[in-house]
């Protein structure tokens, strides 16, 4: 009995390890954005993405449906978006019709990374999201 304990706790160490050097790879793998995102209150949440540009349109991909910054974005479109240290404006438009070509531009971007973390997650739950530039 000792040694299952001992097992399922060595498996366990090693499930937190993995995930934990994805979460890490997956900042170092390339380019990241910041998106901020706003709550009904109006306090703006900060998050770090992955981005593609593809025919002159920045896009970005919801890794889970139910993401807190995907509810917000879906509540209130308009985001900022820092990148290489530029801050813009934008309005962040769901385009579920993308998603086969948004995960193949995010594959061939972020490379092992992106498919280690398809192995943590259903890829094909994703949603995709373009960035329109807001003039202000």
């Amino acid at each position: 009995m000792g040694f299952l304990i001992k097992a399922g706790m060595g498996l366990l160490l090693l499930a937190v390890l993995f995930i934990g050097f994805i979460m890490v790879a997956s900042e170092l793998a390339g380019e990241t954005i910041t998106l901020r995102s706003y709550r009904a209150d109006g306090l703006a949440q900060e998050t770090s993405l992955w981005v593609v540009e593809d025919q002159g349109q920045l896009w970005i991909r919801a890794g889970q449906p139910d993401s807190k910054w995907l509810a917000r974005i879906r509540a209130r479109p308009e985001v900022d978006v820092t990148r290489a240290g530029q801050e813009k404006h934008y309005r962040a438009v769901v385009v579920p019709g993308q998603l086969a070509r948004i995960n193949r531009l995010m594959a061939e971007r972020y490379g092992w990374v992106d498919r280690a973390l398809g192995m943590l997650r259903d890829s094909s739950a994703s949603v995709p999201i373009r960035l329109e530039v807001i003039r202000r």
